[in-house]
C-alpha cells in the first residue's frame, strides 16, 4: 500500500489515469492556488513529503527554452511554496536535463534553501544506463535541516542491456478484452 495521501495536478485526464493505480485524494487545479494547498492540508494534515515534475516545456528544446519566460516554469515556484505551506522536511523534483543548468531553476532552489536552511542534493538519471532507450531527467532532493543533506548517485551503467529485446523478447498478443479497455 502507498502512503501518498494527496496527489494534485491541472490535468484531469492525468488524475483519471493516477486514479487507476492509486487511492489518493485526487485534486484537479493549480498547486500554487490557497484552496489547492488549504485542501491539500485538510487531506494530509500538512506533507512530510513533497514530489514534483515541475514544468519542463521552459527549459526544453522543444518547449523552446524560455525559461521564467514561460509562465509555466511558475510551476516550480508554487510547488516550493506549497512545500513550505505544509511544512514538508523533503522535497523530490524532477525534470528534464537542461532544468539543472538554467538559471532561474538554480535561483529558485538558492532562495528556497537560503530562506529554509534546506540542504539540495541533485543529480541527473539517464535512464539508457539501466534501460534501453535515451530518457534524462535531472532529480533533486531538498531536505529539512533537521534530515540533513541526502546523498543522490547516478545510475551505474549497466552494459549487458543494450536492447529492448534483451528486456522484452517477444511481443505477445493481448487478450481481446484487454485490447478492447485499451481502444
Amino acid at each position: 500500500s502507498s502512503d501518498l495521501q494527496v496527489a494534485v495536478d491541472q490535468n484531469q485526464r492525468m488524475l483519471d489515469l493516477y486514479s487507476k493505480v492509486g487511492e489518493a485524494h485526487l485534486i484537479c487545479g493549480d498547486v500554487g492556488d490557497r484552496n489547492v494547498v488549504s485542501e491539500i492540508w485538510r487531506h494530509s494534515s500538512g506533507a512530510a513529503t513533497v514530489t514534483s515534475g515541475f514544468s519542463c516545456q521552459p527549459f526544453s528544446t522543444l518547449g523552446d527554452c524560455k525559461s521564467h519566460e514561460d509562465d509555466r516554469s511558475s510551476s516550480l515556484t508554487k510547488t516550493l511554496k506549497t512545500a513550505y505551506y505544509l511544512q514538508s522536511q523533503l522535497i523530490i523534483l524532477e525534470c528534464v536535463a537542461p532544468a539543472s543548468q538554467d538559471g532561474f531553476v538554480r535561483n529558485e532552489l538558492s532562495h528556497f534553501m537560503k530562506c529554509t536552511g534546506f540542504h539540495c542534493t541533485q543529480t541527473e538519471l539517464k535512464l539508457d544506463h539501466v534501460w534501453p532507450c535515451r530518457r534524462h531527467r535531472s532529480w533533486w532532493i531538498l531536505s529539512s535541516p533537521d534530515i540533513g543533506p541526502v546523498e543522490l548517485k547516478a545510475w551505474p551503467v549497466l552494459q549487458n542491456i543494450q536492447e529492448v529485446q534483451q528486456v522484452i523478447p517477444d511481443i505477445r498478443f493481448w487478450a481481446s478484452n484487454d485490447e478492447h479497455q485499451l481502444a
